[in-house]
């Protein structure tokens, strides 16, 4: 049994708070009679899961006391308490009640009371208590989960940067050659000069995107790059990335007409391919994409 599912007892005398500590016992609560207020702070600071308290055994200073107290709570602790009453209702009661402060849940219940009813009402306060104690278990969780996607994200950060650093180079490097022999190759076949222009064009697309994958690693959750463009130029632009994959399957490609619109050209350039590259891998025996 933790603490938190413990009850403290605070009564005028110690036979009072024998004869209610006895009845919790009977019914399986784990109770503690404190000897008095600084006794029973004392204990607070260890946690509890309920309080019980006779009204005459707490003076407006001893409450001032433990609303000090419990205001040093965090803010998913209320704890609860049952203060026992000669009367339930009145000034007095709405006094008691704020005295304690927003930590502190006050349930009130009239004496003289029958047993089995102030058992109940520990049970209830218990039993919110412990939802209190599952809130914070998930808040902690919570609060994990989000240093570790943090720390995923620097991660990817860092991975992108390197990546696009390493891959610009040998790109680079194919591009120049690319250009050097659609230079000085001129009796190259027509159909071998087009493909030449496709890689060049692909590679300078490629070269975009790592610049683009660069730019969003050093800046990390910037604002996309919003522009203006028709939509018909990332759909062609995605077709052309995906050019060895239509060539090879031949599809039917319908393109309706597309409207203008303002987004990050590259992020829509990249949405496109991936649905018509989709459409192209899981396509039937005659595959038409509209």
């Amino acid at each position: 049994m933790t603490a938190t599912h413990r009850c403290l007892i605070l009564t005028p005398t110690g036979e009072d708070g024998a004869l209610i500590r006895e009845a919790f016992t009977s019914d399986g609560l784990t109770a503690k009679v404190c000897s008095d207020v600084p006794d029973l702070c004392r204990e607070l600071r260890g946690g509890v899961g309920a309080v019980v308290v006779a009204e005459e055994a707490v003076t407006a200073a001893h409450a001032a006391e433990i609303r000090g107290l419990l205001d040093e709570e965090p803010a998913w602790s209320v704890v609860p308490f049952v203060m026992l009453m000669s009367s339930g209702e009145g000034d007095d009661a709405h006094r008691i009640v704020d005295l304690f402060g927003m930590h502190a849940k006050v349930t009130l219940i009239e004496r003289p009371c029958r047993a089995a009813t102030l058992t109940s009402a520990v049970r209830v306060a218990l039993h919110a208590r412990e939802r209190q104690y599952e809130i914070r278990s998930l808040l902690e969780r919570l609060e994990s989960q989000a240093k570790e996607l943090s720390r995923s994200n620097d991660d990817l950060h860092r991975f992108a940067s390197a990546a696009s650093h390493d891959l610009q180079e040998p790109l680079r490097m194919i591009s120049s050659y690319l250009g050097l022999i659609q230079t000085r190759s001129v009796n190259l076949e027509e159909n071998l000069r087009k493909h030449l222009t496709y890689a060049i064009a692909g590679a300078s697309r490629m070269n975009g995107l790592i610049t683009s994958m660069l730019e969003y690693a050093s800046v990390g959750s910037a604002e996309p790059e919003l522009t203006t463009f028709p939509a018909a130029e990332a759909v062609a632009e995605a077709l052309a990335n995906l050019r060895l994959k239509i060539d090879e399957v031949k599809p039917a490609i319908d393109i309706a007409e597309l409207s203008t619109i303002t987004a990050d050209k590259t992020l829509i350039v990249q949405l496109f391919q991936n649905i018509i590259g989709n459409a192209i891998k899981y396509r039937s025996e005659t595959p038409r994409i509209s």
